[in-house]
């Protein structure tokens, strides 16, 4: 009997005592039911968590029959900021995992991410820019860091702009441009680039350090600490953008 690996990403109630799991596997994501699931005694209720590893089988198509956990991701567990990553990371696995047309490179990546935060002691919050960063190749997105994206010159460029998807140089931009200046975009191009193994050993040398400053910069998300990128002029450095936001939110303070 051979047994499928996967990654449990949510879980939900079902009927009295079982519950509905979520798995990342190799082929996408799957659901199953598994019995038993919200019984503290029961051998079901380990793995039907979510952020644990296992190899299963699927009775009938729908039910989990066999199973085995291969990882548990203890110090995730025990550590709040680790958690806080690797939930945030599931949660991106489970919204875009069906989504990506190389689902076995997609779930190895992912397992090997929640590995790295499992195993670091310290800059494990680097880890999960990184897999923001890196999914972008298996979305379909590469922004262009080399060149102009409209007249492909390779000199005057000016900065990365947002609504273009790459460089732009003097001549090229529009009014609407939202542009990032080269310090921010050389942070991302070194994410985007370089192989994960060799991040991995960068990371331990201390050599990309995670700042919560320099979280904020980074073009593809929203941040959750500082707001949306539209509040930002393209004149800002991030110490200015954070000073200002600091003393608005302190002048508000006094108001109320």
């Amino acid at each position: 009997m051979e047994l499928e690996k996967g990654v449990v990403l949510k879980t939900i109630d079902y009927q009295e005592n079982s519950k509905i799991i979520y798995i990342l596997t190799n082929s996408g994501i799957k659901s199953a039911i598994v019995r038993s699931a919200k019984n503290l005694k029961s051998h079901t209720y380990s793995y039907a968590q979510p952020l644990v590893k296992i190899e299963f089988e699927l009775k009938k198509g729908r039910y989990i029959g066999a199973f085995k956990i291969l990882n548990n991701f203890n110090d995730i567990k025990l550590n709040f900021n680790k958690l806080t990553n690797a939930l945030k990371i599931i949660e991106i696995c489970y919204d875009l995992g069906d989504h990506i047309s190389d689902k076995q490179l997609f779930f190895d990546f992912a397992c090997e991410i929640l590995d790295c935060i499992n195993d670091a002691k310290y800059n494990f919050d680097i880890f999960e820019l990184v897999f923001k960063v890196k999914i972008l190749y298996l979305l379909g997105v590469a922004p262009v860091f080399s060149k102009c994206v409209t007249c492909n010159t390779t000199v005057n460029l000016k900065g990365f702009s947002l609504n273009g998807g790459g460089m732009k140089c003097y001549s090229c931009l529009v009014e609407d441009d939202f542009i990032y200046p080269f310090e921010t975009i050389n942070e991302l191009k070194i994410l985007y680039l370089t192989k994960l193994d060799k991040l991995k050993l960068m990371i331990n040398n201390n050599e990309i350090i995670y700042n919560y400053e320099k979280r904020t910069c980074y073009w593809f998300y929203r941040t959750d600490r500082f707001g949306a990128y539209n509040e930002v002029t393209q004149h800002d450095t991030r110490r200015q953008y954070c000073c200002r936001l600091h003393s608005r939110c302190r002048a508000q303070r006094h108001s109320a």
